[in-house]
């Protein structure tokens, strides 16, 4: 009994030393730090787009400290986003002229609400792309487009992310005179 209390209690510091944690955060968020990303509307005709590139937005606001849900009530910003653009350009072929190398390049409108029903705060659009060398397997080569599909959307959520954190949630106070 008392080896398996030892042993949990060492499991316990070494996994805190590793960096997992529990569910329950001890810092609280503030609510204004508070985003709700519902799926993104996908008007391209590459399936399951709209699924990667919200993965990819929702990662990137959760790793610069935001809380995400998913329903936009709980939150007093949502984004919400329409994938427009999806491009695979070669950007480098062999001697007969097949493509060795490819840019894929993501498209995405944006809407950024308040939650108290006021107009969009922004209403953008950013693009980003990523390369891919062609394999001649064609399992390895869809991984391998797969891994730029993510790597684009991960750049275009941190370009949003990025617009985002530094426009404010309301407009600032107008300044009085005694404030000059």
């Amino acid at each position: 009994m008392r080896r398996a209390i030892l042993l949990f209690l060492s499991s316990l510091v070494s996994l805190a030393g590793c960096g997992y944690h529990s569910g329950l955060r001890s810092e609280m968020i503030p609510p204004d730090q508070t985003i709700a990303i519902p799926l993104f509307e996908n008007a391209t005709f590459e399936p399951l787009l709209e699924k990667r590139v919200g993965e990819s937005f929702k990662e990137t606001f959760l790793r610069q400290g935001w809380q995400v849900v998913a329903h936009p009530h709980q939150a007093p910003r949502t984004l919400s986003g329409r994938v427009t653009r999806f491009d695979k350009t070669p950007i480098s072929l062999n001697r007969i002229g097949q493509a060795q190398e490819y840019r894929i390049t993501i498209g995405l409108d944006y809407t950024l609400l308040s939650g108290e029903g006021d107009p969009p705060k922004e209403r953008n659009h950013a693009e980003a792309s990523a390369e891919y060398i062609v394999h001649p397997d064609p399992l390895a080569d869809r991984v391998a487009q797969d891994r730029a599909i993510r790597e684009a959307g991960k750049k275009l959520a941190e370009r949003v992310a990025g617009l985002i954190s530094i426009a404010p949630l309301s407009a600032p106070p107008l300044a009085t005179p005694a404030d000059r």
